[in-house]
């Protein structure tokens, strides 16, 4: 499980604006709980999309 931050919330939304645009079968069909999706696929793009962020940042 992921523990959310302010931060991580902005890249979330960002994420989720990405990831419908480029699948756009997950439109509507984003279930975020518990730190996870309910989609593998999504959920291992969420992954990667949050550990490329945390390298940014550092």
């Amino acid at each position: 499980m992921t523990i959310q931050t302010n931060g991580d919330e902005l890249e979330r939304k960002k994420f989720e604006r990405w990831i419908q645009g480029w699948w756009p079968q997950t439109t509507g069909n984003l279930v975020f709980e518990d730190g996870e999706y309910s989609n593998h696929f999504v959920n291992y793009a969420w992954e990667g999309w949050l550990a490329r962020s945390k390298q940014e940042e550092a």
